[in-house]
């Protein structure tokens, strides 16, 4: 898989997120799934298309233009990186032993 189509729900965006799979948007819930679109999208974290109905180009056009566009990609996979760099390498036993 190369990307993934999807609602921002918690589960979904942290295996794709780990997994450093490109994340696209197509819609939201109201609440808790608002609340994530607006996190993700303000640190770059996923690709929105909740407007895909209203652009002139097809979804499948928009995600053609995401993986033809290199500056686009690499400037994705180089914030994907960013993140990972903050992410803590433990696991929550060693966490748990170290406190």
């Amino acid at each position: 898989m190369d990307g993934i189509v999807t609602k921002p729900g918690g589960v979904t965006i942290s295996e794709c997120l780990f997994k450093r799979k490109p994340i696209f948007i197509y819609h939201s819930l109201p609440g808790q799934e608002e609340i994530n679109i607006q996190k993700l999208e303000k640190s770059g974290l996923i690709i929105s298309l909740q407007h895909w109905r209203e652009d002139e180009l097809s979804l499948e056009a928009q995600l053609s233009k995401f993986y033809m566009d290199n500056t686009h990609f690499k400037r994705y996979k180089g914030i994907i990186n960013d993140y990972h760099k903050d992410i803590i390498e433990k696991t929550p036993t060693q966490i748990l032993e170290e406190i």
